[in-house]
């Protein structure tokens, strides 16, 4: 089964990013469980997620010239 907004039911193991957190309000507490992250599993959670990011950034670009620019206009930290 899939709503529509293409996720389906489940458990989900997903950074709560603030596109994610809209989709969740619209869900009713009782069928949300909202777990505190356990600190040592930040960093590679979040490095997950920007990898996912990036990838599909780098996939809609058209050639290696074009994820060049995008990278090197991207903000450093």
């Amino acid at each position: 089964m899939v709503d529509a907004d293409g996720l389906t039911p489940g458990p989900r193991d997903h950074l709560i990013t603030r596109a994610f957190e809209r989709l969740l309000q619209r869900l009713d507490a009782e069928f949300r469980e909202d777990i505190p992250l356990d600190p040592y599993e930040g960093p590679e959670r979040l490095a997950r997620h920007a990898m996912g990011e990036i990838a599909r950034q780098l996939a809609s670009d058209d050639d290696a010239d074009a994820q060049a620019t995008v990278q090197s206009e991207r903000p450093s930290s």
